[in-house]
């Protein structure tokens, strides 16, 4: 079985060899929506979003609620990033690559 590779230092998320992409952030106008695309993310939240996944029922599931910060596994299409009626307040989020 071969180990994996790995780069000591990898560096910042971004960089070459981290097993982190670019940080992102958004900022959402009063009720606006991001779908998070497929994989894994770690994403802190800004004090009027959330994160959840759509259920396909009337009520959804709270991932990382308001000013907090988790992990997500997203399948590209039912895990958003939702603000409040307020909004305009920053969320970071950055895809986790692998290893």
């Amino acid at each position: 079985m071969a180990l994996p590779v790995s780069v000591k230092n990898p560096g910042y998320p971004g960089a070459f060899g981290s097993p982190f992409g670019p940080v992102q952030t958004i900022t959402l106008a009063a009720n606006g929506t991001l779908v998070l695309g497929y994989g894994n993310w770690l994403v802190a939240t800004g004090a009027h979003d959330t994160a959840v996944l759509n259920t396909g029922t009337a009520s959804s599931i709270t991932l990382i609620p308001v000013s907090s910060a988790g992990c997500i596994v997203s399948d590209g299409q039912n895990v958003e990033i939702l603000a409040d009626s307020t909004g305009a307040t920053v969320t970071s989020y950055i895809q986790i690559l692998g290893t």
